[in-house]
């Protein structure tokens, strides 16, 4: 079957047509993400958050390349990443102390 076909049975509703678009894109999906993310969790994140986005959002496609209507939405999927990765606040590195704190005596203590 040719990849428009797939296309229109998904928007139709067809989710074991969707669910064959996504065995095709997956990993070209995934690369994309992990080369925008540097994180293979975190890239996994995306992907499935793409694909969820695209399941939706079938309805509004308009034709052209279903491959470029996806990576763009991927693509959106790993700025949203980026953008909540950097609301996170971090501690830097020699900010943080080199010892443990304990209430038991040290070694040297004893």
């Amino acid at each position: 079957m040719e990849e428009d076909e797939i296309v229109k049975r998904a928007r139709d509703g067809d989710v074991d047509s969707f669910n064959r678009l996504v065995e095709i894109y997956q990993r070209g999906v995934y690369n994309l993400s992990l080369r925008m993310l540097g994180n293979a969790s975190a890239a996994e994140d995306a992907t499935q958050d793409a694909f969820l986005s695209a399941f939706r959002g079938i309805s509004r496609f308009r034709g052209g390349s279903f491959r470029a209507w996806l990576f763009r939405i991927a693509t959106n999927a790993c700025w949203d990443q980026l953008r909540a990765l950097s609301r996170r606040p971090t501690t830097p590195i020699d900010d943080m102390p080199m010892e443990l704190e304990s209430d038991q005596p040290s070694p040297e203590d004893i």
